[in-house]
This record gives C-alpha cells, sequence and structure tokens, in this order.
C-alpha cells in the first residue's frame, strides 16, 4: 500500500534551511533552501508500521530559519 502523500513549498523570498515536521511522516528531502519565486515538490513518507492500519492524513509545520513564523498545513 502506498501511504505517501505530497506536498509543494513556495517562496515569495528566499527561505533559509527549510524544514517540515509532521505527526505521522517525514520529508523525503528536508533543510534545503529556497530562491525566490521558487518551488520544490516533496513526497512524505508515513512513519508507522506496516500493520494494515490506513495512514492518517498529514498535518505538520513548515519553518525557514529566516520566515517570521511557521506556516501549518493539514492533508
Amino acid at each position: 500500500m502506498d501511504d505517501d502523500w505530497w506536498i509543494t513549498v513556495t517562496a515569495r523570498r528566499f527561505a533559509r534551511w527549510v524544514h517540515i515536521e509532521d505527526h505521522a511522516y517525514h520529508a523525503a528531502e528536508n533543510w534545503f533552501h529556497l530562491a525566490p519565486g521558487g518551488s520544490r515538490r516533496l513526497r512524505l513518507v508515513f512513519d508507522g508500521k506496516a500493520d494494515g492500519d490506513a495512514a492518517p492524513a498529514p498535518s505538520g509545520e513548515i519553518y525557514a530559519l529566516n520566515a517570521e513564523r511557521s506556516l501549518g498545513y493539514d492533508g
């Protein structure tokens, strides 16, 4: 079963050390920079056990070292 989700992160200004935190997933890529106007599509990989239970929808925060605040998301 494919429990992966995808998220696209965009930036109006330079975003330094972008990091994604999620309660049930981890980003396949983390701690990267985004140029002004840039975007990156990231795979969110389910961290749970393969016991047959359905994976929950992703829900987390996107941080950048130079951002004033984090940005939340829900699947």
